[in-house]
């Protein structure tokens, strides 16, 4: 038979409670009590730095007002927001692991078999979640605004200089931005494509983190501080033992014909 006492630490006779042999004393933790409950704004806001968070419903257009706003170089659209929790989310539920087991397995000539490993997830990078400061600042927090958590970390950029392109292209470099112009366009300024380039695959990243690929991207707009990327075309890999078998096959019957040509 269990008795439970419930003790209150402020008073001191309940303090002087007698314990017996096997009896349990537990302290329980407040719930949800931290520490340090602090985010990070830096960049281009009056007052960078570290805050305390001055409650749980505390958001981040609530964390741009304390901050002073943004200064006359700041680039709101740019804003860069991270999460570290997401990593940590990511880590526990094991999806690299489960990445790893559905690569598709190739066996060699000696038949050993390996896993193709397509790409690598890394936690850290995927922390970044997407949101558009220019909606959140016009509505003063009402559309758009996220709930802080302890850890957040939140970067203004200056103003961008203009268009990034990247890949298989002329020239990688930045592009001066002019109004109204579509991704083709940028893409022609930096030299056009290059011989192997994968034009169906080019990338177009969004200042806010959105990222745009297909067919029809190359007729998207573009929007200052905006980066587009072309990959490179995956060549297929040949079978160079066939290949060197075939032409020593036909050299073999060229060599054996101008034998017979000579004879004749």
């Amino acid at each position: 038979q269990v008795n439970i006492q419930y003790i209150d630490l402020g008073d001191d006779s309940a303090m002087a409670t007698v314990l017996d042999e096997e009896d349990h004393v537990y302290i329980r933790r407040i719930p949800q009590w931290q520490l340090h409950r602090t985010v990070t704004i830096t960049g281009e806001v009056s007052y960078p730095g570290e805050y305390m968070m001055s409650n749980r419903q505390e958001t981040l257009y609530d964390l741009l007002t304390r901050s002073g706003g943004f200064t006359g170089s700041a680039f709101p659209r740019g804003t860069i927001f991270r999460r570290k929790s997401i990593g940590d989310v990511i880590n526990r539920s094991g999806i690299q692991s489960v990445l790893a087991k559905s690569s598709p397995m190739t066996q060699d000539s000696t038949g050993k078999i390996t896993r193709t490993v397509h790409f690598d997830i890394e936690p850290a990078a995927l922390s970044r979640m997407v949101i558009d400061m220019d909606k959140i600042v016009a509505s003063r927090g009402q559309f758009g605004n996220i709930v802080l958590e302890p850890g957040d970390s939140i970067h203004v950029p200056s103003l961008p200089s203009g268009i990034t392109v990247m890949g298989a292209v002329g020239a990688n470099g930045t592009i001066k931005f002019l109004e109204d112009q579509n991704v083709k366009y940028y893409v022609n300024r930096a030299g056009n494509f290059a011989l192997q380039a994968d034009k169906k695959q080019t990338r177009l990243i969004k200042a806010n983190g959105l990222v745009y690929s297909g067919g029809g991207v190359l007729g998207k707009h573009v929007d200052l501080g905006d980066i587009i990327v072309v990959p490179t075309k995956v060549e297929k890999d040949h079978d160079w033992t066939k290949s060197l078998t075939a032409i020593l096959g036909i050299t073999t019957s060229a060599l054996t014909t101008a034998l017979l040509i000579t004879k004749l």
